[in-house]
């Protein structure tokens, strides 16, 4: 008897004959950068809040995130014209630690009197992503100031997510702590998704906007597989179909610098990952990332570092 197709069987073709499988999988860069600047999502707070309140996040410079479980409440941030209003299930993402206040009183911020306001009350789930400087850099150098996901405009997932982690808030049951950690990192990952997916090919920009855009993926994913080969513009130019001048404009129009400024910013993130593994040799630690001369090396490590050290010193400063 012949037997019907099931889901384990390999797609045919109108011939019958199997279809060519791909070699591998389709290079998931989100997941991949993810993974390799280990970002990890912990709740700092879950206030049950009434009356004239407001959460300041002065001198916070980290990744924040905020969930309005219930009530109604304002972000403030300094380059909004106004307060905006959030309901239930909204996100608030603040990717790069800028200013911001979540408050009762749309007037807060301009610190108007708030008392007397006892029937506003809310709760909020409020984190903070760990993530090394140079994956702060790279993933969330190029964001907007805050991303904001509006409950009626998130996908089917994304809201069955939001619902799950509102639910487990407000059960308070033993073990909520790990699990809320645990569907927050889950949370970030896709409010990024959400990001790239609905924003404007004018506006989105930095490394996912680039792997999405049909000029650059390839050569943006080829750079993330292999950073310590001897790339050179020409050599690029063999996975972006575009002239040398076109290559230079939309990769600083996208990723604010140039492609080999980009290279060196991945080789770096690489040698620092694998100058705090034990396992691995400093003495090879150059050559693994694409430097035939140590003492060059060195000289680029250094200016990173550095870097990546006044970075923070210029966010932690740029609270009013």
């Amino acid at each position: 008897m012949r037997r019907s197709g099931s889901a384990l069987d390999p797609p045919r073709t109108r011939t019958g004959n199997p279809a060519p499988m791909s070699e591998s999988p389709p290079l998931d860069l989100l997941s991949d950068l993810l993974g390799a600047y280990q970002l990890s999502a912990k709740v700092f707070a879950q206030p049950l809040v009434c009356g004239g309140w407001r959460v300041d996040t002065n001198g916070v410079a980290h990744t924040q995130f905020h969930l309005l479980v219930r009530g109604t409440c304002f972000l403030h941030m300094a380059h909004l014209p106004r307060a905006l209003p959030l309901r239930p299930g909204d996100l608030v993402m603040v990717p790069n630690g800028a200013w911001h206040i979540l408050s009762a009183d749309p007037l807060a911020a301009a610190e108007a009197a708030t008392a007397g306001l006892e029937g506003n009350h809310a709760a909020l789930l409020c984190g903070a992503l760990s993530v090394p400087e140079a994956g702060r850099k790279a993933l969330f150098g190029l964001l907007p100031p805050v991303l904001i996901v509006r409950a009626n405009e998130a996908n089917e997932r994304f809201g069955h997510l939001v619902r799950l982690i509102v639910e487990e808030t407000l059960a308070a049951e033993p073990g909520s702590r790990l699990l809320l950690d645990a569907l927050s990192n889950a949370l970030m990952t896709m409010t990024l998704r959400e990001h790239f997916r609905h924003a404007a090919a004018v506006e989105a920009r930095g490394v996912l906007a680039a792997a999405n855009d049909k000029r650059l993926g390839a050569l943006i994913s080829a750079l993330h597989r292999d950073p310590g080969q001897p790339w050179s513009v020409d050599s690029m130019l063999a996975l972006a179909p575009v002239s040398r001048s076109a290559l230079m404009e939309r990769f600083q129009q996208l990723m604010g610098e140039s492609p080999m400024g980009y290279v060196t910013q991945l080789r770096m993130i690489r040698a620092r990952q694998l100058l705090a593994d034990p396992a691995v040799s400093k003495a090879a630690v150059p050559g693994m990332v694409g430097y035939d001369n140590e003492a060059a090396f060195r000289r680029a490590y250094r200016r990173f570092v550095e870097a990546s050290r006044l970075d923070d010193q210029c966010r932690m400063a740029d609270a009013p």
